[in-house]
């Protein structure tokens, strides 16, 4: 990093009309990444990117060029000083400053999208504040965030409907909402209570949705398609396609869509899976449920096809690769934005009507049930809540191994085999 390459990309930002970064690592394993982002608007803010707990997170701590390129990088290795030794750095940070008249709508926002970061929810809630809120409403997001009113919250929602997406206005209602109960929940907390941005109630609390425009997507890959899929993932080579290969999906990609239709999992779960994750004496794999606001531990098992799998991958990995399905030995994992649109040059390549990777997740459980395969072990292999909610998150601690072990290599079978379409589970 130089002031210069800070500049410039502060021009591309502005040209381009699309966030732009420079991240330079600090030293030592663990230890995170000086984060510099150039806005649309001209700005330039500094960022400490750490992992904790499975998830990445973006703490913002200063703009440049106030905070200058060294003194950034000092306060980097403080804040980094103090991640590894195991302190909440949102939670230091929020103690140390936060004066409620200088912050702004536009700062609450960011601060709950980037408290997102790992999720399933994260690209949707940058998608929407950036275009109907930060793009739309310039001025708004500058004013302090306890001044926005009812009636300003009333304006975006109303915005955004005009602009023809009436689900998506019903989400970005959703996830203002949010915004603001995460800000006024930080404030009111307990534990580091801190008047972050002086806000006493929810100014978007009163927006109703529209229940027309909430719409179950019914759409789902079948058995045809999911087998078709499986087989044209075969013998991908090499890590990525050279500009000689006419093939859309090189083997990283190639495997972790196999792995999507042998367990049906959420792919931006798996494409963040690390070696660390793989227990080749338990046979098993551990993830996070990035889903809703707890990130918890999913484990299911690993069936021999899948840890063939896995072998082919090691051929990838250098020999401090950390993240299982990478383009670069390992040292981070591949961009979902990328492997989607991959996926769609690759069905549209074989002629496979499935045009979404979120499909193969649904596809997976209506085959399972076309398969008569278990119920219980099928919501359990796909992270879902099993009977009472109470009971799942305090009382029942089980993996339930060989309940998802059944349902998985049943799975298998009816997936791999045509000829046995008419296969009914005992």
């Amino acid at each position: 990093m130089n002031d210069k390459k800070l500049q410039s990309v502060i021009k591309k930002a502005k040209a381009s009309g699309a966030q732009k970064e420079l991240a330079e690592k600090l030293a030592g394993r663990g230890a995170g990444v000086l984060l510099f982002r150039g806005t649309p608007a001209g700005n330039g803010v500094w960022y400490f990117k750490y992992t904790r707990e499975g998830r990445r997170i973006y703490t913002k701590f200063g703009q440049y060029p106030s905070t200058t390129l060294r003194e950034a990088r000092i306060r980097a290795d403080e804040l980094s000083a103090l991640h590894l030794s195991g302190t909440d750095v949102k939670q230091h940070l929020a103690t140390e400053d936060g004066d409620p008249v200088t912050a702004t709508f536009g700062d609450l926002l960011e601060r709950y999208r980037d408290s997102l970061e790992g999720r399933t929810a994260y690209v949707t809630v940058k998608s929407l504040f950036k275009i109907h809120v930060f793009e739309r409403w310039p001025e708004m997001v500058k004013l302090p965030a306890r001044d926005i009113t009812p009636h300003q919250c009333l304006q975006i929602a109303r915005a955004s409907n005009q602009s023809g997406i009436e689900a998506g206005c019903n989400i970005l209602i959703a996830y203002l909402k949010a915004a603001f109960n995460s800000a006024l929940q930080a404030e009111f907390a307990i534990k580091g209570a801190v008047v972050r941005f002086g806000i006493q109630s929810n100014p978007a609390q009163h927006i109703k949705q529209v229940r027309e425009w909430v719409r179950a997507n019914d759409e789902y890959a079948t058995i045809e398609q999911l087998r078709q899929l499986f087989d044209s993932c075969n013998n991908q080579a090499p890590a990525k396609p050279t500009k000689k290969d006419s093939r859309p999906m090189g083997a990283v990609h190639a495997a972790m869509v196999q792995l999507l239709c042998l367990t049906g999992q959420r792919p931006e779960q798996v494409i963040r899976l690390k070696w660390s994750d793989y227990d080749e004496t338990r046979h098993t794999l551990k993830m996070f449920n990035g889903k809703g606001r707890s990130m918890k531990e999913h484990v299911i098992p690993v069936t021999g096809l899948m840890a063939g799998i896995f072998d082919t991958l090691k051929e990838f990995r250098t020999s401090d690769g950390e993240y299982i399905f990478s383009l670069n030995g390992g040292g981070k994992p591949a961009s979902m934005s990328h492997l989607s649109g991959r996926f769609k040059q690759h069905t549209n390549y074989h002629g496979i009507e499935v045009q979404k990777l979120k499909l193969i997740r649904s596809g997976w459980s209506t085959g399972c049930a076309d398969a008569r395969l278990n119920i219980i072990g099928r919501e359990l292999v796909q992270s879902h809540v099993v009977g009472s909610k109470v009971g799942a998150v305090h009382y029942d601690k089980s993996q339930h191994l060989d309940a998802k072990r059944e349902v998985i290599e049943g799975w298998e079978t009816y997936l791999l085999n045509p000829c046995k379409d008419d296969m009914r589970a005992a």
